[in-house]
Formats: C-alpha cells, structure tokens, sequence
C-alpha cells in the first residue's frame, strides 16, 4: 500500500491512463494515444519508485 499522497496520484494516473486507453480503442489517433499512456506510464513507475524509497524496508528472518 502507498501513503495517502502517493496513493491518490497513483490512482488519478491510473484512472487517466483507462480514459485514454479507451479514447484509442474507439478512435482517437493511436499515435497520441499511445504516447500519452507511455508519459503516464513513467509517471507512475516514478511516484511508486519515489513512494518505495521511502517506506521502512521490510526486515527478514535470518
């Protein structure tokens, strides 16, 4: 799980990235709309690598 501020990033982008993707599938230029989900795409790779830097990492038996 994110933090709340990561968390509703993530699912603002996600929500977007649907939207366009379903733009696509009924007509919009592909070529847009591809490049738009790959923007989103590094969008969210980022704040989900931003937001798991900062948690406490996970400890382990040993």
């Amino acid at each position: 799980m994110l933090d709340k501020p990561y968390g509703l990033k993530v699912k603002h982008l996600l929500r977007d990235y649907v939207d366009i993707r379903l733009k696509a599938a009924s007509g919009i230029a592909l070529d847009t709309a591809m490049a738009e989900s790959v923007e989103i795409h590094y969008l969210l790779w980022a704040l989900v690598s931003t937001a798991a830097a900062k948690e406490r990492p996970i400890q382990t038996p040993h």
